[in-house]
């Protein structure tokens, strides 16, 4: 594929050894290389971990500061970058650590240009068109330092209003307790619908456990109270304000047991990158934020969370701290690349990890792989006229983009096996078997979407898994 990015490359390198040969106990290094579009890359530097920082065992609550790059490495940024450029980061696999660093604050102090993320697929997600719906799940539990949700509410929406000129409708989920203050902080203002938590009543609270599950079934109360709302309506994008959580690795969101009950100081519940998949799926988002509060619980496991929801399908994904940006700006300024419509200059932005297609940026050229079902945009060939029609449409119903998520996710791991194959004629074969499996999926969801404009009753809408 031919590109005109900026790409920092950093991999982990594990092939240090100790004074008797063994890797056991020697401290891998960061490999720093620059490549500027087809061009060579240009090795940079060759530095231990240790010395960016990730040094011990994490807790999960290391603050941003204990992490940094040499000044030696940022000078040969700043001389290899041409001025105005987006600095795009990549971490190959397997990364380790690598990938929970605040890569943007610790570019932000020896760069000081824009950074942005390599998304992981190379397909560009179909987002809508003239309006946008988003969800925000904001949650307190009682065994995380309290958050004030009413007022970092009005800061979000005072911000992400003025950054997304389209009609913007926002649902509000939050603590039964703030139901009543944010109804009344919200009242009167047009595009905000604060849904009430007795919504909620028929679903169980989570149970109580320190292990992250790998179960990718809807279970978490709220996550199945923001399902049921929206009644068949389709999301944009989920804004999550509440505190992550860190566990053996792995990341998730903290929330209370459920919206109703809140009562547990020791454990919250936790919802981890399997669960929010389905979730994104079913509700057809192709948008997914994280926002960190005051005193994050974790914010390692808030950056693990998002980077593993990255690497599941196409998605635009981003992790913030709003410690860092208590005013919501650069937040916005991330909302206006994703979803503002129209292509826009990109600003520095230290609080907030933007894995993003390059394609939404202006002056940043990345085609595509020619023979994957993908126009020169990026997006997928594979959905037909009608459905596209669909999702772009003012109300989008929900089983329309879910299947529509269904298939890119399905192409995404096309395109990840085909850059992977090289070539090789069974890998070829197959991917073109998966193609063709692809375009009778799409035919199928298209039969469906004309019936349901038309009156005509091929069946059921297709039940996405």
């Amino acid at each position: 594929m031919e590109n005109n990015l900026v790409v920092l490359r950093i991999r982990l390198d594990r092939s240090a050894t100790d004074f008797y040969g063994s890797t056991r106990g020697a401290t891998p290094s960061a490999v720093f290389e620059l490549q500027d579009g087809g061009g060579d890359a240009v090795p940079l530097a060759e530095i231990p971990v240790s010395e960016l920082g990730l040094e011990g065992r994490l807790r999960g609550d290391e603050h941003p500061s204990r992490f940094h790059i040499p000044e030696s490495v940022g000078a040969r940024i700043r001389e290899l970058v041409p001025p105005g450029r987006v600095l795009w980061l990549e971490l190959p696999a397997p990364a380790g650590l690598l990938r929970l660093l605040p890569w943007e604050a610790m570019l932000g102090r020896i760069f000081g240009g824009p950074v942005l993320r390599l998304p992981y697929c190379l397909l560009r997600p179909e987002g809508s068109g003239s309006s946008l719906e988003v969800a925000v799940v904001a949650s307190s539990p009682r065994a995380k330092f309290r958050v004030d949700t009413a007022d970092t509410l009005q800061r979000y929406l005072d911000a992400v209003r003025a950054a997304v000129p389209a009609p913007l409708r926002v649902h509000v989920f939050a603590d039964a307790e703030k139901y009543e203050e944010l109804l009344e902080v919200f009242s009167g203002m047009a595009g905000i619908v604060v849904h009430n938590p007795q919504e909620a009543e028929q679903f169980e609270p989570a149970a109580r456990s320190p292990r992250l599950s790998g179960e990718s079934n809807l279970r978490s109360p709220w996550l199945r109270w923001v399902q049921a709302a929206l009644g068949g309506q389709a999301l944009d994008a989920v804004q999550f304000i509440c505190h992550g959580y860190y566990s053996g690795d792995r990341g998730a969101l903290a929330l209370a047991s459920s919206p109703l009950l809140n009562a547990d100081r020791e454990w919250s519940r936790f919802v981890a990158a399997p669960e929010l998949n389905t979730f994104l799926t079913v509700t057809g988002a192709w948008t997914a934020c994280f926002t960190g509060p005051f005193h994050d619980y974790a914010p390692m496991g808030r950056r693990e969370l998002a980077d593993s929801l990255a690497q599941t399908k196409p998605l635009a994904v981003l992790s913030h701290d709003l410690e860092s940006d208590p005013g919501f700006h650069e937040l916005a300024s991330a909302y206006g690349l994703i979803l503002g419509g129209a292509p826009r200059p990109v600003r520095r932005m230290e609080s907030v990890s933007l894995w993003l297609h390059p394609q939404f940026i202006p002056d940043d050229f990345y085609q595509s792989m020619e023979g994957s079902l993908l126009d020169p945009s990026g997006r997928t060939t594979v959905v037909g006229p009608a459905t596209k029609m669909s999702l772009n449409s003012a109300a989008t119903p929900a089983w329309v983009a879910a299947g529509a998520r269904a298939l890119e996710q399905i192409q995404g791991e096309l395109l990840a096996t085909l850059k992977g194959a090289g070539g090789r004629d069974a890998d070829a074969e197959s991917s073109r078997q998966i193609e063709h499996a692809l375009e009778a999926a799409a035919d199928i969801l298209e039969r469906h979407v004309v019936a349901s404009q038309t009156g005509g009753t091929p069946g059921t809408p297709p039940e996405v898994q």
